[in-house]
C-alpha cells in the first residue's frame, strides 16, 4: 500500500467517547448501524478503527446475552472479516479486564499471540469480558487476521459516555447538573486514563499493546478534585453507600519504569471535558 500519509483512517462507531476525540484530520467517521460494506471497500483505508460495542458491561451470565453476544462476537467478527482486505490495518479494542484476577503490575511487550491469550485470567461470570475474550482469541490465533492490532485500555472515562449506570457517569451527571447521587465505596487504587491518551497511544501502535499510565490513583481522592475544581463540596452532592459494591477487586497496572500519563493531565484533561459538555462548548451532553 504506497502513499499511505494520502489514505484516511475510517472509524466506525461515531457516537462512542473515543470517536469524539479521535484526529479529525484525514479521518472519516460512520455510525456502526447500517453500514455500507461496499462503499467501504471501494476505497483503501490507512486504518479502520472498530470503535463500537455493546456497552451492557453488567450483565451476569443469568440474563439474557444474546444481544451482547450478537453485537460483540458475531457482528464484529462478520465485519472485520469484510473489511480487513481494504486497509492497512484494524484498530480493535479489547480490555484489560481481561486480567482482572491478576494482581501487580502487567505488560504483553515481548509475548507472541499464543502467549498473550494464554496470559488471560478473568471473572468467567461476565458476559462482556467473556466475549471480548472470544473475539480476541480468534483475531490473535488465525493468520487470517495479521494486520489486526488489538489495543487493550486500561478504564478511561469521559463526560461524553453514553451510559448513565457507570460510576462515573454519575459523578459527571452531578458536577454538570449539580445532582446529588448515590455511590458506593471509592477508596481503591485503579490505573485510569482519558479518552484523549488513549487515543494519542492509539495512533501510535504497531502491534498489540496494553495502554495505561504505569501509576496507581486513588479515585475517591480523583473524584474529590474533580468537584473541588467545580467550586462544589463533594459531601453537598455524593453519599456513599459503601454497601453497593462488597467485592474486593486486584490491584494491576501498567508495568511501566517512567509514568506514562500524569495525574495533572488526567485530572486537566477531565477537567475540560465536564466543562465543554457542562458549558455546551464543543459536544453533545454524556
Amino acid at each position: 500500500m504506497e502513499n499511505d500519509k494520502r489514505m484516511k483512517d475510517l472509524f466506525i462507531g461515531n457516537t462512542s467517547q473515543l470517536a469524539y476525540f479521535w484526529s479529525k484530520e484525514d479521518t472519516e467517521f460512520i455510525s456502526s448501524r447500517n453500514i455500507d460494506i461496499n462503499y467501504i471497500k471501494s476505497q483503501q483505508w490507512n486504518r479502520i478503527i472498530v470503535g463500537f460495542a455493546n456497552g451492557q458491561t453488567n450483565l451476569t451470565c443469568s440474563d439474557d446475552t444474546r444481544e451482547l453476544f450478537n453485537i460483540n462476537i458475531d457482528y464484529t467478527l462478520n465485519l472485520i472479516d469484510n473489511i480487513k482486505d481494504c486497509c492497512k490495518n484494524v484498530i480493535y479494542f479489547g480490555t484489560t479486564e481481561l486480567w482482572n484476577y491478576h494482581n501487580g503490575p502487567l505488560n504483553i511487550d515481548g509475548l507472541n499471540n499464543i502467549q498473550i491469550i494464554n496470559s488471560f485470567d478473568f471473572d468467567q461470570y461476565s458476559p462482556y469480558i467473556n466475549s471480548k475474550a472470544m473475539v480476541i482469541t480468534k483475531l490473535l490465533e488465525e493468520d487470517k487476521y495479521n494486520n489486526v492490532i488489538v489495543l487493550f485500555p486500561f478504564s478511561f472515562n469521559s463526560a461524553r459516555r453514553q451510559y448513565q449506570d457507570y460510576l462515573f457517569c454519575k459523578i459527571f451527571d452531578s458536577i454538570i447538573n449539580k445532582r446529588k447521587i448515590i455511590i458506593g465505596n471509592t477508596k481503591f487504587y485503579r490505573d485510569i486514563t482519558h479518552p484523549k491518551f488513549v487515543i494519542r497511544e492509539s495512533l501510535k501502535a504497531d502491534k498489540h499493546k496494553i495502554i495505561g499510565s504505569g501509576r496507581l490513583i486513588f479515585i475517591y481522592d480523583f473524584i474529590k478534585d474533580l468537584y473541588k475544581n467545580f467550586d462544589m463540596k463533594y459531601e453537598d452532592f455524593v453519599e456513599e453507600e459503601k454497601d453497593i459494591y462488597k467485592k474486593d477487586r486486584n490491584i494491576f497496572y501498567l508495568k511501566s519504569d517512567e509514568c506514562l500519563y500524569q495525574y495533572h493531565e488526567l485530572l486537566n484533561d477531565t477537567i475540560l471535558d465536564i466543562y465543554g459538555v457542562k458549558y455546551n462548548l464543543n459536544g453533545d451532553k454524556c
